[in-house]
């Protein structure tokens, strides 16, 4: 008898391949994928596997159908957003009601203690049909049936309470599950690019069907890159020495240079040195000159004054010997008086010029000597 047990458990992988084949295909005509994994299904082999991989892009398709069929779960949530605050509107607005019910029920009754405000408020305020909230009216009644109770309003605030938990149950399993079916897809198109790509004429998975003679070429060719590479890299090693060589004279020459700056520093700081000096001795030499000037302008007074005086004296002599000439009657001492030339002025200041002879005899020299004779010889 044929193995049914073994058929059967065989035909279930492939039902549920094909259901998981559907599925996958109903999600990418809905996100309009269809047609492109129908395109690299029908080339794959005139196609590269990175061309193919281009054209599904499993994460980006998975990252589309995510959001394809997580697109109720954001509506949903945003209608969660807007009735999460109307538990908490409707029980103070209801509290409020309540207050100004109690206040008008606490004025209507006459007489005795009034009921609490929870029981006033637990049987729907009797004795009001309407309350009055600043300028609208809201009925307290309907169907002829106090509606506006304590609970009433608690088992309102429930059933809001309810359907936001139901809204947020019902986002959050939408978005789990068109995760799960985002992932699913995408691991589906992973396993149809590794067929696919085992179809490509650009990847054989054949080892034996490689042709020898070409890895052979390969072989020598890689061969020759690797001799190369030795080449370049003999290059690389004289340029690196080249290099350093190069960096070593340049450290040579700024430390020569340094050396340079140093003796220029020193040199400047002498020459500073030596420009003070020169400054101080031209100073000095200015004031020598000075003194110099001074003095010269002194002696040449002086010898102005001893020129005036020597005229003064001249002149005197002169007189006195046109007198002794007329006492004595003897004319000589006017010739002698008259061959003495009279003094004249200096032809150049005193420290210039010196006198090279004697000087010749003056007048009162002679009239001295003559005077001597006479009394000699009466």
């Amino acid at each position: 008898m044929p193995d049914t047990g073994a058929s059967h458990a065989t035909d279930q992988p492939d039902q549920t391949q094909s259901k998981e084949r559907s599925r996958a295909m109903l999600l990418l005509r809905k996100i309009n994928k269809e047609s492109v994994y129908t395109f690299v299904s029908q080339h794959c082999s005139v196609l590269t596997p990175f061309d193919m991989r281009q054209a599904l892009a499993p994460g980006e398709t998975s990252a589309f159908a995510e959001e394809y069929l997580t697109r109720w779960a954001v509506r949903l949530e945003g209608v969660r957003n807007v009735l999460v605050v109307l538990p908490l509107t409707v029980t103070w607005l209801s509290l409020a009601l309540a207050a100004v019910a109690y206040q008008q029920s606490v004025a209507a009754i006459n007489g005795g203690a009034p009921p609490s405000f929870f029981q006033l408020w637990q049987q729907g305020f009797p004795a009001l049909t309407t309350v009055r909230l600043g300028s609208i009216n809201v009925s307290l009644v309907e169907n002829h049936a106090h509606v506006f109770t304590f609970a009433n309003v608690a088992l309102a605030d429930f059933f809001i309470l309810g359907l936001l938990f139901v809204l947020t149950a019902i986002a959050q399993w939408i978005s789990v599950r068109g995760h799960l079916k985002a992932i699913k897809l995408q691991r589906w198109l992973e396993t149809e690019l590794f067929t696919f790509s085992s179809r490509s004429h650009h990847w054989t998975p054949n080892v034996e069907a490689i042709n020898m003679e070409g890895w052979d070429g390969v072989k020598q060719a890689l061969l020759e890159l690797y001799q190369s590479f030795g080449e370049i890299n003999k290059v690389v090693i004289d340029f690196q020495t080249a290099l350093e060589k190069e960096a070593l004279a340049a450290t040579n020459r700024a430390e020569s240079a340094r050396e340079v700056n140093v003796m220029a520093a020193s040199l400047n700081g002498a020459y500073q040195i030596i420009k003070e000096e020169a400054r101080d001795m031209g100073a000095l030499y200015g004031r020598t000159a000075d003194n110099i000037s001074t003095i010269s302008n002194s002696q040449q007074s002086t010898a102005d004054v001893w020129r005036q005086a020597s005229q003064h004296f001249d002149a005197a002599s002169r007189t006195l010997a046109a007198l002794t000439a007329r006492l004595t009657g003897d004319s000589s001492y006017i010739g002698a008086i008259q061959r003495i030339p009279p003094p004249s002025a200096p032809s150049a200041p005193l420290w210039q010029s010196a006198p090279t002879t004697r000087p010749k005899q003056t007048f009162l020299s002679w009239l001295g000597q003559r005077l001597s004779k006479k009394q000699q010889h009466p």
